[in-house]
């Protein structure tokens, strides 16, 4: 397998890379926390219409660019390292997934059409207790929700008697209300979400609805190894910044011998992870067809980024000393993010434990 990146796809990240970089500045994940954890619209426009982020992996004919998943992993990528506080993640990583993998019909193809004009921002669940559907109504509780709060629309599975029901539903103040809940990361807002007798529609049924959820929840998980990646750049950054521009002793204290262990180190964790991820997101642009061989490619993904990055930052913190123990320095909010992300979708352990159920360890 070629694991080096197309000219094309690295001038398409260096494009990605120098809009965040304008737009967000250095305290943009601090404002959004600050300010209650309300996105900039102006900034999701610019994203989602300008550089076409919202439907980079929709088809052509639905308003899309009809790129790849590589693509997209590049871009969520980029925004990890910057630490966006946007709706790129919920809808591109979460819901859109769910969307590529159900069966086409009428439905999914207006939905993905708006999401690829960003004039809609979505988001998904996986892993809650579905609630129930009948008649095209949906009612029950789903949480932790993902921009749950904010999101325009929102994919889940439901339960019909048996019967497994892939829903969306919008999100309408008198039949879907949601609870801002309190969350260990704050730049990544959840929430509990409550549908009385919501209006749903239906994207697939049964076989068809059971499959599309693994598949997606398994692009899911590979995208968001993505986006920590993009976390262990910017930890790197934060630590190799601070050791070039910290003096003790007359001398910066990169070079010191105990901290170039730990940036060497750092260095090593991100650049494993980094083909990792390239690996995994190739596989899945060409396939994998089978559920199973997906979820344990993204399994092992996981494992694999989820650790290095929440070593990373603890190293990070290590470097920074004191410093990096304060509520205005961004080190806390990178550790709140790998803490949390390492969570989201599953546990490594529970992620782990059910690949190796399914094949016999």
């Amino acid at each position: 397998m070629d694991l080096a990146l197309s000219e094309e796809q690295n001038d398409f990240r260096g494009v990605v890379a120098e809009f965040l970089a304008d737009r967000l500045g250095d305290g943009h994940a601090r404002e959004f926390v600050d300010h209650g954890g309300q996105y900039d619209a102006g900034l999701w426009k610019s994203m989602a219409g300008e550089l076409g982020l919202a439907g980079l992996a929709v088809e052509e004919e639905l308003g899309g660019s009809g790129a790849g998943l590589v693509e997209l992993a590049l871009v969520l990528e980029e925004a990890g390292r910057a630490q966006l506080c946007a709706p790129l993640f919920a809808t591109t990583a979460l819901a859109l997934p769910v969307l590529l993998a159900a069966p086409a019909g009428e439905a999914r193809s207006e939905l993905l059409t708006q999401i690829a004009s960003g004039e809609t921002t979505a988001t998904a669940v996986f892993d809650a207790v579905a609630p129930a559907f009948a008649d095209g109504r949906l009612d029950g509780t789903v949480s932790p929700v993902v921009d749950g709060a904010t999101a325009d629309l929102i994919v889940l599975p439901a339960r019909n008697g048996d019967e497994t029901v892939l829903v969306a539903v919008r999100r309408a103040a008198d039949t879907v209300r949601a609870t801002t809940l309190e969350a260990l990361d704050p730049t990544r807002p959840l929430a509990e979400v409550t549908f009385a007798s919501a209006a749903a529609h239906v994207l697939a049924r049964g076989a068809e609805a059971e499959t599309a959820l693994r598949r997606a929840r398994a692009t899911a998980i590979a995208l968001l190894a993505a986006e920590q990646l993009g976390g262990l750049q910017g930890t790197l950054d934060l630590a190799a910044e601070y050791a070039r521009s910290r003096v003790q002793f007359d001398r910066p204290i990169g070079g010191f011998q105990a901290v170039k262990h730990r940036l060497a180190d750092m260095y090593v964790d991100l650049e494993l992870s980094r083909w990792t991820v390239y690996v995994a997101a190739g596989a899945f642009a060409s396939g994998p067809e089978d559920p199973a061989e997906a979820e344990e490619l993204a399994a092992t993904t996981r494992a694999v980024v989820s650790e290095a990055f929440q070593r990373s930052t603890a190293s990070l913190l290590q470097v920074l000393g004191g410093i990096g123990y304060t509520w205005e320095h961004p080190a806390h909010l990178q550790f709140k993010r790998a803490a949390a992300s390492a969570r989201l979708l599953g546990t490594i352990d529970e992620v782990l434990d059910a690949v190796a159920d399914r094949i016999g360890l």
